[in-house]
């Protein structure tokens, strides 16, 4: 490390002076999201591609001396003097989480129905795309719907056919197994 910007050193945890002339892997500590597992940047790898190279998506930048681990994007690419002579790789990486929340929210949003927080007919197809092998087989669906929805909804509003409709949800979370998947297809079916 040669240079660190005030943004990197408090993203990191590290003040420039204490990082300049160390490992680049001792100073950004990365690890996968998914499984922890420990991310090396590889500077010999992208100074002989020559290109910019992005990071890989949702990094997990550890903190030094503290728990916070951040998730992070970023991309690098080799540096080079007037002459064209490579001089190292600048690495450039921004704070990602509030990134990665807003999409996690987007996709729950997608798949799942804001009223009875049941999946929704996306996800069902989406699912049914994917457990459609004969591996899966046998395979059960049951579909049903809510009779009289419209008539509560006529006489008594729709806050009372909302109420109706989180009843049956809850209802069908009650008597389903946790590994079912239980969707709301429509106004008033399910599957």
């Amino acid at each position: 490390v040669v240079f660190l910007n005030r943004a990197a050193e408090e993203m990191t945890g590290w003040n420039a002076d204490l990082a300049i002339s160390n490992p680049l892997t001792d100073i950004f500590v990365v690890m996968n999201e998914q499984d922890k597992s420990r991310y090396i940047l590889d500077v010999k790898d992208i100074i002989d591609k020559d290109e910019t190279v992005k990071l890989p998506d949702y990094l997990l930048l550890a903190k030094r001396q503290s728990y916070d681990d951040i998730i992070i994007s970023g991309k690098c690419k080799p540096y080079a003097d007037d002459s064209g002579d490579i001089l190292g790789v600048v690495l450039i990486f921004y704070d990602a989480t509030i990134q990665k929340q807003n999409e996690s929210q987007i996709r729950y949003y997608s798949f799942y129905d804001s009223l009875t927080e049941l999946y929704n007919r996306l996800f069902l197809e989406e699912e049914l795309k994917r457990l459609d092998t004969s591996r899966m087989l046998p395979l059960s669906l049951i579909m049903g719907d809510t009779n009289g929805l419209k008539l509560v909804n006529d006489v008594f509003g729709h806050a009372e056919g909302d109420r109706l409709l989180k009843k049956v949800a809850e209802i069908l979370k009650e008597v389903c197994r946790k590994e079912d998947i239980i969707a709301r297809v429509g106004g008033d079916e399910f599957v």
